[in-house]
């Protein structure tokens, strides 16, 4: 998006988006190693697509020690990747920091003592990690500036990454309750989750048009329109309470990650289109 300004290192793009998936991987390896127990539940109580983690430690597939292994390789290479950008390429003083706010948020995301999965604000911290952190530290690595375009830019995708984490709790709520993982949906309930989600959506849409009005192209809006609609046909589908059916709560997770590489979509290809 850094193209919008006339700025564009491919360089800096490659090795800063190999360092978000090293720190993606943190989070997840983490994940499979600490989310074991409830992992090892939602099998037993009827897992889908996408719940329960992949599995593959809590069924003795791997050694669940390979989980730790792998997220401390990920971590240091991330580091490593990170100090490159900032003495080699000259990304700017903040780089360091920004790429430890990410590591410190998906290290703890489920990793004691912290563990912010369990603690009702791990949606909301994926949602500034996966949503405004990202984009942010893409158009300052480019340029070693901040601006309110990138921010409001952030804003939708914050919000459909949050829906995403969500809906994705709700398959798995009878294993994390069991397992005292104390997420947004245990602590809420499926109901009052919901109501949270389909404001999470209403939000998206309008902080997206929002952001036309300070310099997001048009187009985007265009692009979006396809996965406005999915949103809707999801909150209709919340408002029936059709998360209560396993099939249809599986499409609904689908859905609403559609939407949400759907709207960073849209944001990409509006930039793209007009440069």
């Amino acid at each position: 998006a850094s193209t919008f300004f006339g700025v564009f290192n491919l360089a800096v793009f490659l090795i800063a988006l190999f360092a978000i998936i090293l720190i993606m991987l943190v989070t997840y390896y983490n994940g499979e190693y600490y989310d074991i127990v409830e992992d090892k539940l939602s099998a037993e109580y009827g897992k889908n697509k996408f719940s329960g983690g992949s599995q593959v430690i809590a069924q003795n597939v791997l050694p669940r020690k390979y989980a730790k292994i792998g997220s401390y390789i990920a971590l240091g290479t991330a580091v490593v990747l990170g100090l490159i950008l900032q003495f080699f390429f000259k990304t700017g003083i903040y780089t360091i920091l920004l790429g430890t706010i990410g590591i410190f948020f998906g290290f703890f995301y489920s990793n004691p003592p912290l563990r912010f999965a369990a603690r009702g604000i791990g949606e909301i911290l994926i949602g500034f990690s996966y949503g405004w952190l990202p984009v942010i530290v893409g158009f300052y690595l480019q340029t070693q500036k901040f601006f309110i375009l990138a921010s409001l830019i952030s804003i939708p995708i914050g919000f459909t990454i949050f829906n995403v984490i969500l809906i994705n709790e709700f398959p798995d709520y009878p294993a994390d309750k069991n397992a005292g993982k104390r997420n947004l949906v245990v602590r809420l309930g499926q109901k009052n989750a919901s109501i949270i989600y389909i404001i999470s959506v209403i939000l998206t849409w309008v902080s997206f048009i929002i952001s036309i009005f300070y310099g997001t192209p048009l187009l985007s809006l265009y692009i979006s329109i396809i996965f406005f609609l999915i949103s809707i046909f999801i909150v209709i589908n919340l408002i029936k309470k059709s998360y209560n059916d396993p099939k249809k709560l599986e499409m609904l997770c689908g859905l609403t990650l559609v939407v949400n590489i759907g709207v960073t979509l849209s944001y990409i290809l509006g930039v793209a289109f007009r440069l």
